[in-house]
């Protein structure tokens, strides 16, 4: 007798860790904006916290969960009473993508799960050396394997129970939507150094220019998203010193030094020089 086994679904899963953290508000030095090519869960464990998300204002009070899609850019305000739990990570899970940008009121023993959760990875890892112009966080010395699984199938576990209860399916025109948006990520991605127009854009990803512009209002606009993507690069360029201002300038496409320096301050709230002086610290 020949034996097939059931095959089991793995709808949300984890696949790296870049940061545990948890971020006191209160402290002065936080604040300045961010956008990465990876979700990042936000938990308000204290206080309110305001901030930018995605071009809008945004408002999350004690006990409020949510994850930030990959390539949205978000800043708090500053200082202020809160402290957030923070957890970046890596995952090309689809499911994962219907929790993007819902506001969860956690219930109490979520809140509990994820609060474990989080400092379970905060004796798990540890920031890398300063100076190694490479982001993210590494294992820490000694780490256990069994403690390193058990968070990783925990937090998944997390992940789906919220799915269950909060995740709402997307309709096919959302889901063209979003498809459109990533193919055009990775099309200006891998042209990260050229100018386009937004009708050079429309026509070299074969679509309509109101069609294009429809899609990314909400973002910005497509040139918005494309400076975004070109100062995110900027600031990898910055940190690993090999260029100067200048040569970053004309490196990424800008028209001038001085409209580079607009721009980079515009994303981030402060000068391209500020930025290099405070290594581009975010938390």
């Amino acid at each position: 007798m020949k034996y097939i086994s059931a095959s089991m679904p793995n709808s949300i899963y984890v696949d790296g860790i870049y940061s545990v953290l948890k971020v006191d508000f209160s402290k002065p030095g936080v604040g300045i904006g961010e956008s990465h090519d990876f979700p990042e869960i936000s938990f308000v464990s204290r206080g309110e916290n305001k901030g930018i998300c995605d071009g809008k204002e945004t408002t999350a009070k004690k006990g409020q969960f949510f994850i930030i899609p990959p390539g949205v850019f978000h800043k708090s305000a500053g200082v202020s009473d809160s402290e957030l739990f923070i957890v970046c990570f890596e995952s090309s899970s689809l499911k994962l993508q219907e929790l993007y940008n819902v506001k969860i009121n956690l219930t109490e023993a979520q809140e509990r799960d994820f609060r474990e959760i989080v400092n379970m990875g905060l004796g798990l890892f540890v920031r890398r050396t300063p100076g190694s112009n490479v982001g993210g966080m590494i294992i820490r010395d000694g780490a256990d394997k069994y403690e390193l699984e058990t968070f990783k199938k925990r937090l998944e576990l997390f992940l789906l129970d919220l799915h269950r209860c909060y995740a709402k399916p997307k309709s096919e025109e959302y889901a063209r939507r979003e498809a459109l948006i990533e193919t055009v990520r990775v099309f200006l991605l891998e042209n990260i150094t050229e100018s386009f127009s937004c009708q050079e854009i429309a026509d070299r990803n074969k679509v309509s220019l109101t069609k294009l512009k429809q899609v990314f209002k909400e973002k910005g606009g497509v040139m918005g998203f494309f400076n975004t993507l070109k100062i995110n690069r900027a600031k990898e360029l910055i940190a690993e010193g090999k260029m100067n201002f200048t040569e970053i300038s004309d490196h990424l496409g800008f028209s001038s030094l001085h409209y580079f320096s607009k721009t980079f301050k515009k994303f981030m709230g402060v000068t391209p020089s500020a930025y290099e002086r405070g290594k581009g610290v975010f938390y």
